[in-house]
């Protein structure tokens, strides 16, 4: 029994030290990536009412095309601490980031998004052109997508695909950014499913979601389609 004791005990320590880390954001002792105290304190640039639909609030709405979306739910405004984590996942490779907007995400809207029914039976990530994928190792929106529905219990499906090269849209104006994006998406796939949030990271005029809307309504006529990003960008 003297064994047997020792073995759990050496196995549990194994398991603690094993399962240690760091919180992402104030880097303090923490078995969870976002420590309680940051998930509670951090100040985030959120919007009036979290988990509201930005098609009906004008500082937003009046940035974005005409929306072929039925929903519109954004964590928070592209500044401040959402701003640097989106930087880091895109820029400098910190794909845990993507989980901590997530946790973020989740902790702040999850709640009202339930109890007003809106949560979908799937989401769906923004594909990244070939080009992007390889210098960028990996899909920001995937990450995102797929750790959404891990925290939501739904499944990500990889609907879309590129269809061609695009320039970036962040270095284009807001007609030249629907001009851009347009045809660039085809259906990949087929799933079943009633709805569907489509995930991005960053929304400003909403021409890429927008045209990712088109091609899945083409597809799934019945299908009630809407858009989760992390930051909208205000103008």
């Amino acid at each position: 029994m003297e064994i047997e004791a020792i073995f759990n005990q050496v196995f549990a320590t194994l398991a603690k030290f094993i399962g240690h880390r760091t919180c992402f954001l104030c880097h303090q002792s923490s078995h969870e990536l976002v420590c309680k105290c940051c998930l509670f304190e951090s100040v985030l640039p959120l919007f009036p009412v979290p988990g509201h639909n930005l098609l009906d609030y004008p500082k937003v709405a009046e940035n974005i095309v005409t929306p072929a979306f039925e929903s519109l739910i954004v964590l928070g405004e592209y500044e401040g601490v959402l701003k640097g984590l989106i930087n880091q996942l895109k820029f400098s490779r910190q794909t845990l980031a993507a989980e901590v907007l997530v946790a973020l995400f989740s902790h702040y809207l999850g709640a009202r998004l339930s109890i007003k029914q809106q949560i979908p039976d799937a989401v769906v990530p923004i594909p990244l052109s070939n080009i992007r994928h390889i210098n960028r190792q990996f899909n920001q929106s995937r990450l995102l997508s797929q750790a959404l529905a891990k925290s939501f219990g739904i499944v990500s499906y990889d609907l879309l695909e590129r269809t061609r090269y695009t320039k970036q849209q962040s270095r284009l104006n807001k007609e030249d950014r629907q001009h851009n994006i347009q045809n660039a998406f085809a259906i990949k796939g087929l799933y079943d499913f009633e709805s569907i949030a489509i995930v991005d990271d960053v929304i400003t005029t909403g021409a890429t979601v927008n045209e990712a809307c088109l091609v899945i309504q083409e597809a799934y006529p019945d299908a009630h389609v809407n858009v989760w990003c992390m930051a909208a960008t205000m103008r």
